[in-house]
């Protein structure tokens, strides 16, 4: 995982379509689903429910970010005040940011 320094940031806000709530949850890690086994950030998920409940969400193209703990961020270099994530796609490679 590599460091991406982010200048700028854009919030995208969509309106909700419905009022349902829905668990989205993925099931817990599962190295069977692992895209790439030096990614310490894969998130190793299966889909929870639906027509594809079980089998692997393809985490090689898409991810959802992941807040670093004060610790993971200090790894990376990170002051203590910033907030820190993992996952930030960029030129098809995922980074820290």
């Amino acid at each position: 995982m590599k460091l991406l320094t982010l200048t700028s940031a854009i919030i995208l806000l969509t309106p909700g379509f419905s009022s349902r709530v829905v668990d989205a949850r993925p099931t817990l890690p599962d190295a069977n689903c692992r895209c790439d086994v030096n990614d310490r950030f894969d998130p190793q998920a299966k889909m929870p429910q639906g027509i594809h409940q079980g089998k692997c969400i393809n985490s090689c193209h898409q991810r959802s970010l992941r807040r670093l703990s004060a610790a993971e961020a200090d790894q990376y270099g990170i002051e203590p005040q910033a907030i820190a994530v993992a996952n930030v796609s960029h030129q098809n490679q995922f980074w820290v940011a």
